[in-house]
């Protein structure tokens, strides 16, 4: 009996683990993130956010149309789910980073949603009572410390110079 368990416990550990779909009806996006490379010790707080559109203006980071605050500190990966309030289709999803005692700025962005071949970050589109799933992002930390990163750039170069040089990014 023991072996079963264990065997059964050890074949549930191996699967992909699907993606928390979210309540019945919610509407969503939903993917995993995988984390590459060391965690800054310094790291508070880690989130997946949603824009409708790309931001043009610092005052366009605080225009969300929803995140996920949940994810664990240190950890290799986590699925993520962020309850989205209508049909639409949203330009940027993208995960930033807080070190402790700090606000979330610009210098926060960890990574963005982008499919393989794809030159810009890569718009999902979601649809009333469905949840968007498969929106993975991987998050290398050695863009902390201006390793070049691929992808990141890409995420980037979505927004326009005068944002990236006025919060001291890039």
């Amino acid at each position: 009996m023991r072996g079963w368990f264990l065997a059964v416990a050890l074949w549930c550990y191996g699967c992909d683990h699907g993606l928390d779909a979210g309540p019945p009806g919610q509407s969503g996006i939903a993917g995993r993130l995988v984390f590459k490379g060391e965690w800054p010790p310094e790291a508070e707080e880690v989130a997946v956010a949603v824009y409708e559109n790309t931001p043009l203006q610092v005052a366009d980071l605080y225009e969300l149309s929803g995140w996920d605050t949940g994810v664990g500190i240190g950890v290799p990966f986590h699925d993520y789910f962020v309850p989205i309030e209508g049909d639409g289709t949203y330009r940027w999803v993208m995960v930033a980073w807080r070190p402790m005692g700090s606000f979330w700025d610009f210098r926060s962005l960890l990574g963005c949603y982008h499919a393989p071949g794809d030159t810009l970050p890569t718009p999902v589109t979601v649809l009333q009572g469905q949840v968007a799933g498969g929106v993975d992002i991987e998050v290398d930390f050695g863009v902390l410390r201006g390793e070049e990163v691929p992808g990141y750039d890409l995420c980037v170069g979505a927004l326009p110079g005068e944002l990236v040089g006025e919060a001291g990014g890039g």
